[in-house]
C-alpha cells in the first residue's frame, strides 16, 4: 500500500500495523512511529509558526454560522404558501439566498488565502482583523443582512395574515394575469384587491436602511384593514353574481400605501382607488352608478338571471315560510346595511301603484291578504309610489314619465332616496328622500300588479 500523506492517514496506518504486520508474518510490532512533516518531503505544507487566537477562531465560526442560519431562514420563507403566490417575494428570496451562498464562499475563499500566511508567520493576525473590518464596512454585512431578512419575514407574516381574511378569493401572479381574469367572458364587474407596497427582487440593502417599510407602519396597516374590511364587504354581498369577479394581486402602486382596490367594468379599468362612497346629502347627488333576489309570489316570474320580476299567470314553486302568498311580492335576498345604489327598469303600470320599489325589514309579514302586509303600508317598510288610497303618503306626483330610477340607501346616515335615472346620460335628478332611523337590515323588494307589469333590475352598485 501507499504511504501515508496525511496527519489522519498516518494515524490510520499507526492503527492498522499490528494487522499489517501479522499478515507478513512479522511476530513484533514498533513501539515508535516518526511522522516526517510534509515540507521536508516537497509537498509545500505550511509550517506552523504562530497558532491563531481562540477569540479569531471563535469570530471567524460564528461569521460562518450567522451567514448559514439566514440561507437556512430563506430557505424556511421560500416554502411559505403566500411566497408561491407571489412572484416579487420569491425572486427577492431567491437573490438573498445566493447572496448568502456567495458571501460564504468569498468568506471561505479569503480565509484560505490570510490563514496559513498567518500559521506560517508571514502574516500577522492583524490581517485577519482587516478582513473583519471590511465585511463590516460592506453594505452586505451581517447587521444589514439580518434586518433585511427580519423585513421580508415580517412582510409575508403581514401579507399572510390579510389573505387570511380573503380565504377562497383568486390570486393573479402578474398584470397579464389579471387582465385574462378581467376580460374573461361573462365577466361584467370586476374588483382585484392590490398590495401596492411590494418591491422588485433587487436587493438594495442601502435604500432598505434608510426608509420606513410599509408594513411597520401603523397608518399604513390601519387603511390596510379598512380596505380589507371594504373589499370583503363586496365580496360577500356578490360573490354568488355570475358576472362579478373578485382577485388579489401585488402591484407596486407609489400612489397608494399598503393597498387599494382596482375596479373594472367590461374589461376596462374605471379606478384603481375604488371606495366607499363619500357621505353627502342624498338630494345633491347628479350622478349614478348591479344586485340578487329571493322570494316570489307565484304570480311573479322571475328572469333574466333572477333580476326581472313579471306578473303574470301562476307558477307552482316551492312551498316557503318566506313565500308572500297574497300580495304580488317579492324580496332580495340580501340584507343591506352600510351605502347602497341600484336602479331598476320597470313598466308604467295600469294605475299608478301597479308597480312599486321598496325596502322592508326581514320581520314583514308574508302570509296572507291583509293590507298591512303590502310594502309601504306600514312602519317597517317604505316603498316609491302612489298610494291607491292615499292612506298612506310615500310619493305623491305622477310616475308615468319615468322608466328609470335609482335608489341610494345610506343606512347609518338613515336616508332612502330616489331618482330619475331615465336619462341617457349620467345624469340624476332627485325625486324624493325617506328620512328615518333603520334599526336593522333592510331587504330591497318589489311589489307588481297586473298581468305583463314587470320590475328589472339593471344596475347595482355597492
Amino acid at each position: 500500500s501507499s504511504n501515508p500523506t496525511t496527519f489522519e492517514e498516518a494515524m490510520k496506518t499507526i492503527a492498522e500495523l499490528p494487522r499489517i504486520l501479522k499478515e507478513k508474518g512479522e511476530n513484533a510490532v514498533p513501539i515508535k512511529v516518526w511522522l516526517t512533516p510534509l515540507k521536508t518531503l516537497g509537498y509545500g505544507g505550511a509550517e506552523l509558526v504562530k497558532d491563531i487566537s481562540v477569540d479569531s477562531l471563535r469570530r471567524i465560526e460564528d461569521t460562518l454560522e450567522a451567514l448559514k442560519e439566514m440561507k437556512e431562514r430563506c430557505n424556511d420563507s421560500l416554502d411559505e404558501v403566500v411566497v408561491k403566490h407571489f412572484p416579487q417575494i420569491k425572486h427577492y428570496l431567491q437573490n438573498f439566498q445566493k447572496l448568502c451562498s456567495d458571501k460564504i464562499s468569498d468568506f471561505q475563499r479569503t480565509l484560505k488565502r490570510v490563514l496559513p500566511s498567518i500559521r506560517e508567520g508571514r502574516a500577522d493576525e492583524s490581517s485577519l482583523n482587516n478582513v473583519f473590518d471590511d465585511l463590516d464596512k460592506s453594505p452586505y454585512n451581517l447587521g444589514n443582512l439580518s434586518k433585511c431578512l427580519d423585513y421580508i419575514e415580517r412582510e409575508i407574516n403581514i401579507i399572510t395574515s390579510f389573505l387570511g381574511r380573503m380565504e377562497g378569493i383568486k390570486i393573479v401572479q402578474n398584470k397579464s394575469e389579471l387582465d385574462r381574469a378581467v376580460l374573461a367572458t361573462g365577466v361584467n364587474h370586476a374588483f382585484c384587491f392590490v398590495f401596492t407596497g411590494l418591491k422588485n427582487a433587487d436587493l438594495n440593502l442601502d435604500a432598505m436602511a434608510n426608509e420606513d417599510p410599509w408594513y411597520y407602519l401603523d397608518d399604513t396597516l390601519d387603511h390596510m384593514k379598512k380596505v380589507t374590511d371594504f373589499f370583503m364587504d363586496l365580496y360577500r354581498a356578490y360573490k354568488n353574481s355570475t358576472q362579478l369577479c373578485f382577485l388579489v394581486a401585488a402591484i407596486q402602486h407609489q400612489n397608494y400605501k399598503g393597498a387599494t382596490i382596482y375596479q373594472y367594468k367590461e374589461g376596462r379599468m374605471i379606478t384603481d382607488n375604488f371606495s366607499k362612497p363619500k357621505i353627502r346629502d342624498p338630494r345633491t347627488i347628479k350622478k349614478r352608478s348591479h344586485f340578487l333576489w329571493n322570494t316570489a309570489n307565484n304570480y311573479l316570474t322571475l328572469s333574466e338571471d333572477n333580476k326581472k320580476a313579471t306578473c303574470g299567470t301562476w307558477q307552482t314553486y316551492p312551498d316557503h315560510p318566506q313565500r308572500f302568498d297574497g300580495h304580488t311580492q317579492v324580496l332580495c335576498k340580501q340584507p343591506l346595511t352600510g351605502r347602497h345604489y341600484w336602479e331598476v327598469e320597470w313598466s308604467a303600470g295600469y294605475m299608478p301603484s301597479d308597480v312599486r320599489i321598496a325596502v322592508a325589514y326581514k320581520e314583514i309579514g308574508r302570509k296572507g291578504r291583509m293590507n298591512d302586509l303590502e310594502l309601504g303600508c306600514n312602519k317597517i317598510s317604505w316603498y316609491f309610489g302612489v298610494d291607491k288610497s292615499e292612506s298612506f303618503v310615500r310619493m305623491v306626483f305622477s310616475l308615468t314619465r319615468l322608466g328609470r330610477v335609482g335608489v341610494y340607501l345610506d343606512w347609518p346616515a338613515g336616508t332612502l332616496s330616489f331618482y330619475d335615472a331615465s336619462s341617457n346620460s349620467d345624469k340624476l335628478v332627485h325625486l324624493y328622500t325617506f328620512e328615518t332611523k333603520f334599526s336593522e337590515s333592510v331587504y330591497p323588494g318589489f311589489y307588481i300588479y297586473y298581468p305583463s307589469n314587470y320590475v328589472f333590475l339593471k344596475i347595482s352598485l355597492i
